[in-house]
């Protein structure tokens, strides 16, 4: 049958090196000629639907555990389309901005951990930048890869070693659909249609109207500019140079779907085509480009999550997100309060966690090269409140802020205004990186932030004090853009950043 008569297609999800969620039901899809049957046959199962009027077809194979080879079949009356090399294990949604979209080929550890990435049972996709006004119906991707040490650097970083130590914990295989894009707003991953149910996001909704159609002619000119920009490029590679600035080439981005701050453009170009394929859960690294807008993002996260579920059809799964690193520059006054935003968006939806990176960020790069602690720290999230692992998942966070001086009705030893923090996630207790206990800040009446002293009392608490405030009435950790703090359990986590009245 020569190509202009098939009609058989399937999105470029499925394809040969693929990962299947195990243990659920998996949704299988595509397309061919209407009112036809579509047979799917896998490890033994055979299931078979009829195409609608517009040629669409869905199935759903039962549940499977973990292993392989497979060979995934469809036919449709004498077209064939066969998957070689099919595994079922656990899979993961990976999505976000640059910091996701951070490709292993420029992480700090790169040339030592390319030679051991002989990991046939981890298996990625990418989908390839791409925004739209509408719901597409593919991704653009190059389709799965095996990770090897010819193909580990066109993985997202973050991404592998999430991976990797979740592969090397469970022994199962592990799949990762990446789709993130540098320099998106949280407002590109979700649909116009969502947004304008929640009234808070409508609003911003409209407010974006105005500048868009402000800014139309832009599009029309970004064109040439954006060869200009690609010409430069190409020089400064060569030759061995950073990259020029974008911003300073060409201006802002397009109005049009390409702009990562269009509502819903990556949502219907990166997310929708991937709907309802059968995932374990997901990873988030993104914020930088909303790190101003701290009380919406706590809405657009809500809204973000809960779309994703619901369009996945696979109830409440995992959203694991990770924490802003430090970082000194720009923008970055707003990361403390972002970071609480995130905090408090993590313990407030359902199934959700934070993996804290406040202690690999670079003063001066928003783009840290260190992915290994941060995917790590997403995987034992996993390992801890997905999997079941009996493992220290997260570094100590304060649960209480108490007055334990005499004016306090404490102890008449303690200095006058100090200040018991108590903590849980201490795993085998509190410690400190550095010879003095750093991070910590507190204020009086006056609401003036001071440096306080610290110390680690029994392994599970720190007291505080400063001879400048007398009346404490709160504190505050790792509170600035890129502090110096040095709170860590036992185990290697640190302490998230945290404000906190006095009791």
């Amino acid at each position: 049958m020569d190509n202009e008569t098939k009609q058989l297609w399937l999105p470029k999800l499925f394809g040969d090196n693929m990962v299947i969620q195990q243990g659920k039901e998996a949704a299988v899809w595509g397309r061919a000629a209407a009112g036809q049957q579509v047979t799917v046959r896998m490890a033994g199962q055979e299931k078979r639907t009829a195409t609608g009027s517009d040629g669409r077809w869905l199935v759903h194979l039962d549940p499977l555990p973990y292993g392989g080879p497979h060979i995934l079949q469809v036919s449709c009356g004498q077209e064939v389309i066969a998957y070689s090399d099919v595994y079922l294990g656990e899979v993961w949604l990976c999505g976000g901005q640059s910091n996701m979209a951070f490709r292993m080929a420029q992480t700090l550890n790169f040339e030592a951990d390319r030679k051991t990435a002989n990991y046939p049972g981890i298996r990625f996709i990418n989908a390839n930048p791409s925004g739209s006004d509408q719901p597409a119906e593919d991704i653009a991707s190059a389709g799965w890869m095996q990770v090897s040490p010819e193909t580990v650097g066109q993985a997202s970083g973050v991404a592998y070693y999430f991976a990797r130590a979740l592969h090397e914990s469970l022994g199962v295989p592990v799949g990762l659909v990446h789709s993130s894009v540098g320099g998106t707003n949280a407002t590109s991953w979700i649909s116009r249609e969502t947004m304008q149910q929640v009234p808070q996001l409508a609003e911003w909704l409209q407010e974006y109207a105005v500048h868009e159609a402000k800014g139309e002619v832009m599009e029309r000119e970004y064109p040439d500019l954006e060869q200009k920009y690609r010409a430069l490029a190409a020089m400064a590679k060569r030759y061995g140079q950073p990259l020029p600035p974008v911003n300073q080439l060409i201006g802002p981005p397009p109005i049009g779907p390409s702009n990562p701050k269009r509502p819903g453009a990556f949502y219907n170009g990166m997310i929708a085509p991937l709907l309802p394929y059968a995932i374990k859960g997901a990873i988030w690294y993104q914020g930088e480009a909303n790190a101003s807008m701290p009380e919406l993002y706590e809405e657009l996260m809500r809204t973000l999550i809960g779309e994703w579920r619901a369009g996945f059809g696979q109830g409440d799964f995992p959203f694991f997100m990770v924490q802003l690193p430090g970082f000194a520059e720009g923008a970055s006054a707003h990361w403390p309060r972002f970071r609480e935003t995130q905090r408090n968006i993590a313990e407030d939806n359902a199934n959700t966690g934070l993996a804290v990176a406040i202690d690999v960020g670079t003063w001066n790069d928003i783009h840290p090269t260190n992915k290994q602690p941060v995917g790590e720290r997403l995987a034992l999230l996993a390992r801890a409140s997905v999997y079941g692992e009996d493992v220290v998942y997260q570094g100590p966070i304060c649960v209480s802020a108490k007055r334990v001086d005499s004016g306090g009705n404490g102890s008449n030893d303690a200095v006058e205004g100090t200040v018991e923090l108590s903590f849980r996630s201490t795993g085998s207790g509190l410690v400190s990186r550095t010879q003095v206990l750093h991070g910590f800040e507190v204020c009086g009446e006056n609401g003036a932030y001071v440096k306080a002293g610290a110390m680690i009392v029994d392994g599970v608490r720190v007291l505080i004090a400063s001879p400048r405030v007398a009346k404490p009435t709160s504190v505050r950790y790792a509170w600035a853009p890129m502090p110096t703090a040095s709170l860590y359990n036992k185990e290697g986590l640190p302490a998230i950043p945290f404000r906190m009245q006095v009791e």
